[in-house]
C-alpha cells in the first residue's frame, strides 16, 4: 500500500521557500523559526524571474503595512499555511491584501 503524503509534510518549492525567507528577513527572525524542530533545512534558493520577485517584494510591501499585531500574525499565519500547501501562495491572497 503505498504512503499517502499529508499536506503538512508536502515539500515546499523554491518559489514558497524564497518567500518565507523574505517575511523573515523582514521580520529580522532566522527562517527557521517557520518550522519545527524536525524540518529539513531548506536547500539554496534559486534565481527568480524578476516579476516574481517583484510580486513577491510587493507582498511584503503591504504586509508591512498592517498596524494592528494581531492582524499582522494572522496573515502571516495564513501565508504560512498557503505556503504549505501550493506552489504559488500570491495566487491565495485576498484582492484586498
Amino acid at each position: 500500500m503505498p504512503i499517502e503524503i499529508l499536506p503538512e509534510t508536502v515539500p515546499m518549492s523554491n518559489l514558497t521557500e524564497r518567500h518565507l525567507r523574505q517575511i523573515a528577513h523582514h521580520l529580522g527572525v532566522p527562517v527557521t523559526d517557520f518550522f519545527d524542530g524536525e524540518a529539513a533545512p531548506l536547500p539554496p534558493i534559486r534565481a527568480l524571474p524578476p516579476e516574481t520577485e517583484a510580486a513577491a517584494l510587493e507582498m511584503l510591501g503591504l504586509w508591512s503595512l498592517i498596524r494592528d499585531p494581531q492582524d499582522r500574525e494572522r496573515c502571516l499565519n495564513m501565508l504560512r499555511s498557503c505556503a504549505a500547501r501550493t506552489d504559488s501562495p500570491l495566487r491565495l491572497l485576498p484582492p484586498q491584501f
